[in-house]
């Protein structure tokens, strides 16, 4: 299990329905460029904004296309190398790096390690070290 060490400069609340918000987003620069990473179950308190975590990221991808390492990725799509890949359950599972982030992933599409795709895609919070998901909480 790969994490990365991010520092979080502020969280967006996601889906609320009255006092409750049910997700979130929190926003992180890597390499000078801002991303935000979906946190469905709120693993991130608020309380940590500003600190470093360690923290394990995944990618869901919609769209992968093999590319070369000197094309440009922006918005939500990543350009990156596969670093990893093993078959698991019909699945691959996927190490790939993008900026300097080790990302997991999980695709029934063959890629092959060492190469280089432009993968668009969501970020998602998978776990922090030493952080249980708490599911929903009410905003106080």
């Amino acid at each position: 299990m790969v994490h990365n060490r991010i520092n979080v400069l502020g969280i967006i609340p996601g889906a609320e329905i009255g006092d409750t918000t049910h997700d979130q987003w929190i926003e992180i620069e890597v390499s000078g460029r801002k991303l935000m990473i979906f946190d469905q179950d709120m693993i991130f308190p608020e309380k940590r904004i500003g600190e470093e975590i360690d923290a394990k990221i995944g990618l869901m991808p919609v769209k992968i296309e093999k590319t070369t390492k000197y094309k440009t990725a922006f918005k939500d799509s990543y350009l990156c190398r596969v670093l990893e890949r093993n078959k698991a359950d019909g699945d691959f599972e996927y190490l790939v790096e993008t900026m300097s982030l080790r990302v997991h992933m999980l695709e029934n599409k063959y890629l092959s390690k060492g190469s280089y795709y432009v993968i668009k895609g969501r970020l998602d919070l998978i776990s922090i070290k030493e952080a249980e998901p708490s599911g929903w909480r009410t905003i106080q």
